[in-house]
């Protein structure tokens, strides 16, 4: 402020003085006709721009609640009274002749502009701005402007503070954000005072602790949620609510929390101070339920431990397969090998080949379950034709386990819709699980019934049985019973998930039962009814006459898949060629003209099975043959891509010889 300023504020008094002494002109002011007054101080002209109101005016400003202020043209301060200077952090006096747009908030100054127009304009105008005090403390309030005088010399303004009301709004506004986020947490949160007391607490908390989570303290809820011997067996459990409080935080400790209902959950625990203008007024603790991860992690550890497990059994059953292979093998080589030997070496090699293609097909049928892609070849069969069909093929192993076997099955026909081929899957799994487990004297039953919509059809053995927790799992992949684990009574734990996956697929369902060790078991399996059909037909038996050996052509890149087979295919008394690529394979068939191809999906050189089958297709010399494909590759998904192709058939490795010559014996026979 210009020491000129001070001085004209000093002179207000006697100005007053000359005012109250001129009753005219005290008459002319309060009826509005004078707006300014000049006088004459040191030889400077100065105009003031006075607020005009007797003593009782004067007076009830002074007393108002509201600040007051009188601006000149250029809108400096030219009176104030004292509420307005107190929001400044100054007096009356420091604040004369000072403009005011000086004490605005640098994002108001285009507002407060805005507002001094319309109140020119409109005669009044309202708004709240910030200002700024003396001690740079900023000041919110809520201000009212309005000209005087003739030409509107003056702004009038008074403003009210608004910084009890903005902190109040504030303090509701965090309320309701606190309260929204503690309903809406998904982690437990409590709030507790320096004392230990819960002041606030979540939604999800309250559900965790119990209802009367707000009755506890720190410490009774510490307690809940660790035992006695997690605290004395880790240290870092033994937090207390002083050791918080005086900044040790706690992170992702794992306590286990025992409800009300004597329920547990398992939980991470966190605790840190919770602190107002750098003082600790408490403790803040978040929970978050972990039980159903460890549930998983549990689950992932099982199935983790299984698959080694798993693994190390397909190990054993290999090896075990490949042992009396490579000894039969030898024999074989033996001069002096006597028939009887080269009998056995023989019947030797095929039962554990027979094994071993089993134990590849289970595997790939658990991989076509899992993934979905097992296709069923629906038909209206006999469910009870094919149950005798099946024990008949199991009796044998049975009885030479020393097992009586006991077969109730209804002589009339019970029709299912389904793939017969794998229900009798299911029924050879389920029948030789139970002689695997039951031991020689026992006895296996198999009782085919029908009810209502549907045929049950139970295995019952005298075996070791199975406890709660086998019954539990016996369906899942990679299951072994206890009784199991020594090897004695084989297999990989694929068979009864098997079951399980095709019983499904058919719309069905199987159980296990099983009144406890040494109890033996019952494996229901129930299936849909189907109509009867309207007429069976006869088998055809018509048969023609071979027309004598085929000319068939093997592209194979195996050589000894392809020479095994084509001795075989010569011992039948066919002509045989060989080739171990897809060119080398188009070029034997431009030349020998062959009845049948039997090609490999899989070849080397950059023409695979599917490009040999299409461009034999266009060869004139071998259009018409008959293309069999050959293929470790036995999804749905690869017969449809053969047959796409150009193959007519389509033969999963290992080929059954006895199956390959039916179909060229249908072939012959053409």
């Amino acid at each position: 402020m210009s020491v000129t300023a001070k001085n004209d504020f000093g002179q207000l008094a006697d100005i007053r003085k000359r005012l109250d002494e001129a009753e005219e002109t005290i008459r002319a002011i309060r009826d509005g006709e004078v707006d300014a007054f000049v006088m004459k101080t040191a030889g400077e002209d100065t105009v003031f721009a006075l607020e005009v109101a007797a003593d009782p005016y004067r007076t009830l400003v002074e007393r108002m609640q509201q600040g007051a202020a009188t601006l000149g043209t250029d809108q400096a301060i030219f009176f104030c009274n004292r509420r307005f200077s107190d929001m400044l952090r100054t007096s009356p006096e420091e604040l004369f002749g000072q403009p005011f747009r000086a004490f605005l908030d640098g994002s108001d100054l285009t507002l407060w502009d805005a507002l001094t127009r319309e109140a020119a304009e409109k005669g009044a105008s309202y708004g709240e701005i910030v200002l700024t005090s003396a001690t740079a403390a900023r000041v919110p309030v809520h201000v009212a402007l309005a000209p005087f005088g003739k030409g509107n010399v003056g702004l009038s303004v008074m403003v009210t503070d608004l910084t009890d009301r903005k902190r109040h709004e504030a303090v509701l506004a965090a309320e309701t954000l606190s309260k929204s986020i503690l309903e809406q947490a998904a982690d437990a949160i409590i709030v507790c005072d320096e004392s230990g007391t819960i002041i606030r607490t979540s939604q999800v908390a309250q559900e965790l602790c119990g209802r009367n989570a707000m009755l506890l303290s720190f410490d009774a809820v510490f307690d809940l949620m660790t035992s006695p011997q997690a605290r004395a067996a880790d240290a870092s459990a033994r937090v207390s609510l002083r050791e918080v409080l005086s900044g040790t935080t706690i992170r992702g400790l794992e306590v286990e929390l025992r409800r009300e209902d004597g329920s547990t959950a398992d939980l991470l625990m966190s605790a840190a101070p919770l602190k107002q203008d750098a003082a600790t007024i408490g403790c803040v603790v978040t929970l978050t339920d972990i039980t159903d991860q460890k549930a998983a992690e549990k689950v992932l550890r099982e199935s983790d431990r299984r698959k080694d497990e798993f693994l190390a059994m397909l190990g054993h059953e290999m090896r075990n397969a490949l042992g009396p292979v490579r000894n039969a093998c030898q024999i074989l080589k033996r001069q002096d090998a006597t028939t009887e030997y080269l009998e056995t070496a023989q019947a030797m090699l095929d039962r554990q080949v027979t094994h071993m293609t089993r134990l590849i097909e289970d595997l790939l049928d658990v991989s076509r379950i899992a993934q979905g892609k097992i296709l069923l070849r629906k038909e209206l069969f006999d469910l009870s034709a094919l149950v005798r069909t099946t024990v008949a093929d199991c009796r044998p192993g049975l009885e030479a386990g020393d097992l009586s076997v006991e077969v109730d099955v209804p002589e009339h026909p019970i029709w299912i819709p389904g793939d017969p081929v794998r229900v009798a899957q299911v029924l050879g799994n389920v029948v030789q699980n139970a002689g695997k487990f039951t031991d020689p004297g026992g006895r296996v039953s198999i009782r085919l019934e029908r009810a209502v919509g549907t045929a049950t059809l139970q295995v019952r053995d005298t075996g070791i049985g199975m406890s709660l927790d086998t019954v539990s799992r016996v369906f899942d992949f990679y299951s072994q019973s206890e009784g199991s684990r020594d090897r004695s009574r084989g297999g990989l734990g694929l068979g009864m998930a098997l079951a399980r996956g095709l019983v499904e697929l058919h719309g069905g369902r199987i159980r296990a039962e099983s009144g406890g060790p040494g109890q033996g078991s019952t494996f229901t399996i129930v299936l849909p009814l189907g109509g009867s059909p309207a007429a069976v037909g006869s088998p055809d038996t018509t048969t023609g006459a071979s027309r004598g050996p085929l000319r068939i052509l093997i592209i194979e890149d195996n050589a000894d898949m392809a020479e095994s087979l084509s001795i075989l295919l010569g011992l039948e008394g066919h002509r045989v060629e060989r080739a171990q690529t897809g060119s080398a394979g188009l070029e034997l068939a431009r030349s020998m003209r062959p009845d049948v191809v039997l090609c490999d999906l899989g070849l080397p050189g950059g023409m695979d099975g599917w490009a040999v089958a299409a461009r034999l297709r266009e060869e004139p010399g071998a259009s018409g043959a008959f293309l069999i494909a050959l293929s470790g590759y036995a999804q749905e998904e690869d017969r449809a891509r053969a047959a796409e192709a150009g193959f007519d058939l389509h033969l999963s490795k290992p080929v059954s010889l006895e199956r390959l010559s039916e179909v060229l014996s249908s072939i012959g026979k053409r």
